[in-house]
């Protein structure tokens, strides 16, 4: 099969380049971010929560001492790009301007403008595969400014009223941990949107949860799933041993409020002088699913199973 790529109108959102072949098709925005906002199989339902609405819009003060007046972030949805660790205002950069790209054979470099103030300089690479639904996603972050510690954090927002599996570590340490969990102070550990199951860690979407909810955890198994629409979307990306995580040691991220569930893969902490750059990969597939009570271990263990994913 042959991959299609194409400018495409997407409203509300404008102009998008649209990349597809007979089992998936994928839409990204052009006219702001990039956000990759659509993400589905052929025929099946968009598996990413683009908010059409404009209703996760930020609007703290200090976006508007450090931009400039007016300054605003939009969520937009979809899947977007972010530099870590987390800090207001930098990390919520008001990315509206139009972005380059260009087409390297069945590739696809997308270039938005240098942040400003920020000093960075984000580039995302797509390439759908030729048979399957498989994408993968190159993002890369180049240091414009001084030397500074950072990483990369790539974070997709899912649609609403599915339910996230996150494999737990289950590396043999004998008398030493082998799993280290972030939880963030606005979340209750004892929420029930959340299963600490013993293989699984569960997370559901509940447009009537209260409030907002966020872990993180060192993802060993390099892969996390979201079940939804009759779909898994499956996200895999490289957990390094050896490496310095962000927020305490965290390779991976999810949180989730009424509105959707984020599901975030984080690169290691890299040291950058001027010019040098960081990189992180992640691999996505869609494969038609059935679902289950994500409470249920032996049955989230099975429909892992049918979804080819292992421990």
């Amino acid at each position: 099969m042959a991959v299609k790529i194409e400018e495409r109108q997407y409203p509300p959102f404008g102009r998008c380049l649209a990349l597809s072949n007979e089992a998936a098709e994928l839409l990204v925005s052009l006219d702001f971010g990039p956000r990759i906002l659509s993400y589905r199989l052929t025929g099946g339902e968009n598996m990413l929560h683009p908010d059409t609405e404009e209703k996760l819009v930020n609007v703290d003060p200090k976006l508007e001492e450090y931009y400039g007046p007016g300054t605003v972030w939009k969520n937009c949805g979809g899947h977007r790009l972010w530099v870590s660790p987390e800090a207001m205002p930098e990390t919520y950069y008001p990315d509206q301007e139009p972005v380059a790209y260009e087409q390297v054979g069945e590739s696809v470099v997308l270039t938005p403008p240098a942040q400003k103030r920020n000093n960075w300089q984000y580039v995302i690479t797509i390439t759908m595969d030729r048979d399957t639904s498989g994408v993968t996603l190159l993002h890369r972050i180049i240091n414009l400014g001084e030397t500074r510690k950072a990483g990369v954090w790539s974070i997709s927002v899912m649609g609403q009223g599915g339910f996230e599996v996150i494999p737990q570590p289950d590396r043999p340490t004998g008398l030493l941990a082998n799993r280290v969990f972030a939880v963030w102070p606005y979340s209750d550990m004892s929420d029930p949107r959340v299963c600490w199951g013993k293989e699984y860690v569960t997370l559901r979407q509940d447009p009537k949860g209260d409030g907002p909810f966020k872990i993180g955890v060192n993802n060993e198994h390099g892969w996390a799933a979201y079940f939804n629409k009759g779909c898994c979307f499956v996200k895999r990306f490289e957990h390094r041993m050896d490496a310095e995580y962000p927020d305490g040691g965290m390779s991976f991220e999810s949180y989730t409020c009424p509105d959707f569930i984020e599901i975030e893969s984080l690169s290691p902490f890299y040291t950058l002088k001027t010019g040098e750059w960081m990189e992180h990969t992640e691999k996505w597939e869609l494969k038609r699913s059935e679902s289950c009570d994500p409470r249920d271990q032996k049955a989230v263990a099975e429909l892992v199973s049918s979804a080819g994913l292992g421990r």
